[in-house]
């Protein structure tokens, strides 16, 4: 089946998937760095000070995210779903009402739990549980929606804090949070009901014994399934596991403070704003066109230019400060995050096997979040230290450029 027809067919529930991966932008880094430097400038504190209290509100919600995630499992889709957007809606009250140090964590720890993670979370796991045929173009077009949002939340921010104070901009957003989210995520699932039983008789059926195979039919060699421990003893894991969290890391530094880059280099907060469009764009283009090559070619090959992109965005950064560098720049970085999803999705079950893929990638998945967490006061720290703009992109650079070469060796027998 195709895009278009698979669209038409199902476009409700597909709508759900992306309106969440929209409005997760809610808790994405991209967007809370917008109001990094009024943040600072009302409770006078260093940008590593903030890092810090941002590093403790991702760790917080990263550490809740793996009980309070599971209970999509047990809970109606409509009464979690309404949860979650209640929850951001509160998280943005939370901000507008930030008076101390201590407030502005717990509040940050919301925006990040129910945004960036209970949103996303809700989005991929309904999309991935409800479609046994169009699984892959389910998410992909799921996903399209943090590419949608990357592009308009950061405008967004701009504008209101154009207009009005940081604690009066969280105030309007959570309002819009309160009165849009909730319906419109229960109307975009009425029907569910019906989706859902058809779903639990599908997985009642599997569950019947059936007949196994003869076990001298030809067919292909087994794959080594590795368990988790197995892999960890593993030293190409070693290797790659540096290399895959370089990305995050490097981004959400910058993306954090976002501010403190755009003065750097001489650019308007609002033309830093505008070039994420181009980080969309290229993100979108370069999601859907890295499946197909990887459906083609293999993750393994794919994973040799993973890093590629990185290495250039951040020469551009340390090399030029014209406004139109600021496009390219982010464009670059949002080649390589669209590729991520499929690169990184594929790379662990062709190396590792499917069998204990839940658990290897529980454990990939903590050291992004891990990374995500560290960079804001590890980059917050070296601007503090006298670090411009330059200078954290060409350390950038190295680093990935160094992840490049790891990726390389990892992988040169990898079979």
């Amino acid at each position: 089946m195709g895009y278009l027809r698979f669209i038409i067919e199902n476009w409700r529930f597909l709508a759900f998937g992306l309106s969440l991966m929209f409005f997760s932008n809610f808790g994405q880094t991209i967007f809370i760095g917008v109001f990094s430097e009024p943040i600072r400038e009302t409770f006078d504190i260093s940008h590593g000070a903030y890092g810090e209290r941002y590093m403790i509100a991702t760790l917080a919600s990263a550490l809740l995210l793996t009980w309070a995630g599971r209970m999509i499992d047990r809970v109606d889709l409509r009464v979690f779903a309404a949860f979650v957007c209640a929850g951001v809606a509160g998280a943005c009250f939370l901000m507008s009402a930030a008076s101390t140090l201590f407030l502005l964590t717990v509040a940050l720890f919301a925006l990040r739990f129910t945004g960036q993670g209970l949103m996303g979370h809700t989005a991929f796991t309904s999309m991935a549980r409800y479609f046994e045929k169009g699984r892959g173009k389910a998410i992909s077009i799921a996903a399209l929606g943090f590419s949608a949002g990357s592009a308009v939340f950061p405008a967004l921010g701009t504008a209101l804090l154009a207009a009005m104070t940081w604690p009066e901009a969280w105030n309007r957003l959570g309002i819009a949070a309160a009165i849009l989210l909730v319906p419109l995520m229960l109307w975009l699932l009425k029907g569910h009901s019906a989706r859902h039983q058809a779903w639990l008789d599908r997985t009642l059926a599997e569950r019947e014994p059936r007949q196994l195979p003869d076990a001298d039919a030809p067919g292909p060699p087994e794959q080594r399934q590795w368990t988790r421990g197995e892999m960890l003893r593993d030293w190409r894991f070693y290797l790659l596991a540096p290399a895959v969290v370089a990305p995050p890391f490097i981004i959400t530094g910058l993306f954090f403070h976002q501010g403190f880059v755009a003065e750097s280099k001489g650019w308007t907060k609002e033309w830093f704003a505008a070039g994420f469009v181009a980080f969309s764009i290229a993100g979108s283009v370069a999601s859907l066109t890295c499946g197909g090559l990887i459906d083609r070619w293999g993750a393994r090959r794919m994973m040799h230019l993973f890093l590629l992109p990185v290495v250039l965005s951040m020469a551009v950064l340390a090399l030029w400060s014209h406004p139109a560098s600021t496009a390219v720049f982010l464009a670059l970085a949002g080649v390589n995050m669209g590729a991520a999803a499929p690169t990184l999705g594929s790379i662990w079950p062709e190396l590792y096997g499917v069998l204990h893929l839940g658990s290897i990638r529980a454990l990939t998945s903590a050291l992004m979040v891990v990374s995500t967490a560290l960079a804001p006061p590890i980059f917050g720290f070296l601007i503090d230290a006298g670090w411009s703009a330059a200078h954290l992109a060409w350390g950038s650079c190295a680093y990935a450029f160094l992840g490049v070469g790891m990726i390389a060796v990892a992988l040169r027998r990898a079979g």
